[in-house]
Order: C-alpha cells, then sequence, then structure tokens
C-alpha cells in the first residue's frame, strides 16, 4: 500500500483494500512465502502506515467487509478473545486471564489502547495519554480527562471494531466463537463495539467505567447497545468501585435476561478484581464458547 501517494501523503484506502492486503499476508504466512520474523515485520510496516493515513469508508461500510472473513474462518480454528485494558495500563495487564484462556484453549488478542504502551505512533509523532501528577482521585481524573481527548477515546469502540477484523484474518481462527473482554473504559468500548461483530459468542467486563470519555451520552448509548446484544453478557465490579464500577452494572444488567452479574468485596477497579472472580467468569466464557 506505501506506493499510493497523494501530494505527498498516503492516499485514503478503503475498507476492501485493507482486508485484501491482510488476506494477501496470512495467506504468504500459510503457505510458507513469508517466514514470521518477515511476516511480523511487514504487518507492522502495514498497520504504521494505516495510522497516517485515513480508511475511507463508513462504519457499515467497514463491518459489511469483515463479515465474509467472519464467515470465512467460521469453524476452521480456535476460538479468539479480544482484549481491551484500562486506563492507564498496557495490554500486558491481561496476562493473568490471557494465560488462562490459553489453557482453555482460547487464542488471545489483547492490544495497547491508543496512546498506551506500543499505540503511540500518530502522524505528528508519539501521541501519549496523560499521566496523574500524584495519587489523589483528582489527579486521577484530572489525567484520564485529559488523556481522553488528547489520544481520542471517543474511537476506542472502532479500535475494537479494526483489532477484531484483524484477529479474524489470522490463520487457525474460528470468526464464529469471538469473545469480547474489558476493563474500565475498555469495558465500557467493548460493550459499544459488541452488538455490531458477528460471531460473538460472550462479553465480559470488569469495572467498567469511563462511559462519558467515549461519548457524553456513552452510559445510555451502552444501555442501547446491550439491549440489541444477542450474546449473554458478564458485568463484573467491586461494591465501593472508584468510578461508579457497581452503579453500571447495575444500570446496564437491570431486567436483561443474558446478563450475569458479580459484585465483589472492596473497592478495587477493574483488573485488580480478577482473582476475586476467577473461576466464575472463566466458566462464564467455557459455557458461552460451549467448552467443555
Amino acid at each position: 500500500m506505501s506506493a499510493d501517494q497523494q501530494g505527498g501523503a498516503l492516499k485514503p484506502v478503503t475498507p476492501a483494500r485493507v482486508a485484501d492486503e491482510l488476506r494477501k499476508l496470512s495467506a504468504q504466512r500459510q503457505d510458507g512465502t513469508l517466514a514470521a520474523d518477515e511476516y511480523e515485520h511487514r504487518f507492522a510496516r502495514m498497520i504504521s502506515e494505516l495510522r497516517d493515513r485515513r480508511i475511507d469508508g463508513s462504519r457499515a461500510e467497514i463491518l459489511a467487509t469483515l463479515t465474509p472473513l467472519f464467515e470465512q474462518a467460521a469453524g476452521q480454528g480456535f476460538p479468539l478473545a479480544v482484549l481491551a485494558h484500562q486506563y492507564p495500563a498496557t495490554r500486558d495487564s491481561w496476562s493473568p486471564l490471557v494465560a488462562d484462556l490459553l489453557a482453555l484453549g482460547v487464542a488471545t488478542l489483547a492490544f495497547d489502547l491508543r496512546g498506551h504502551g506500543a499505540s503511540i505512533v500518530s502522524p505528528k509523532g508519539p501521541l501519549v495519554i496523560d499521566t496523574p501528577e500524584g495519587v489523589t482521585p483528582e489527579a486521577f481524573g484530572t489525567a484520564f480527562v485529559a488523556s481522553a481527548g488528547k489520544v481520542g477515546f471517543s474511537r476506542i469502540p472502532n479500535d475494537i471494531l479494526r483489532a477484531v477484523g484483524w484477529g479474524v484474518s489470522q490463520n487457525y481462527i474460528d470468526g464464529s466463537r469471538l469473545l469480547l473482554l474489558g476493563a474500565s473504559v475498555g469495558g465500557s468500548g467493548v460493550l459499544l463495539a459488541a452488538p455490531d461483530i458477528p460471531g460473538i459468542r460472550g462479553v465480559a467486563t470488569l469495572g467498567a467505567a469511563g462511559a462519558p470519555a467515549i461519548d457524553p451520552d456513552g452510559p445510555t448509548r451502552i444501555r442501547a447497545a446491550v439491549e440489541r446484544l444477542q450474546a449473554p453478557f458478564y458485568l463484573a465490579s467491586s461494591r465501593d468501585d472508584p468510578f461508579d464500577g457497581a452503579g453500571n452494572v447495575a444500570a446496564w444488567s437491570q431486567g436483561l435476561a443474558p446478563a450475569r452479574t458479580r459484585i465483589v468485596p472492596g473497592a478495587a477497579h477493574a483488573m485488580a478484581i480478577y482473582f476475586d472472580l476467577r473461576d466464575e467468569l472463566l466458566e462464564f466464557l467455557r459455557s458461552a464458547l460451549l467448552l467443555r
């Protein structure tokens, strides 16, 4: 794609073009044309290039392009879990859950949210979240709000959609058996993204919060999204979560049969509650995927 230039800048690219490039890379890796290191190099270059150009298509067009990838992958490999982490963390914060998912035979794709970890490349140079100047809730809130505008938290649901699209295009992935997991603002992101993704078998969040940083009407949009969701979903939080995780669990699950909820004692947030509900969460995910 790097040959396409327009006045010294990269031209916009269509969703179909992106899908074709992903299929080509995947096929070349599968048939041995590309060694693993060359595949990784080309994929990294492609992703870097995509950050510098606009994908010329609506959300509906992107979904229409992704759907055949899901169908093509159906029944041909491992189920896939895509994980969106909390602020201010990285994909590594999912390590305990990733290890447990792999033990179940579930492929995992934990990615760095925009402005976090390795996802800091922009056309104007590094773009990194702000971190709290101090340990008070006020310092955390100030940095979170500043980061939301600075790196564009409003695009997190779409970033999740794109991560899923890349994941199902990889070898040995069953695009009809997908899980979405999110923590804190990543939890709000997966709840917004889930209803529009084919192949979703289950969604789970730990301390889902920060929805207004994605959209001022985020909490209402999430309620509407889970009402449309055709898969079971699991919402968990601590009772005294400082970001109203427990309140979100109640508001987003009330009266919905597919919802399963868990409130644990204390005030820990997001992945910090994982070991309080580990067995229950893993059983939910196993059941959603119909694993023995």
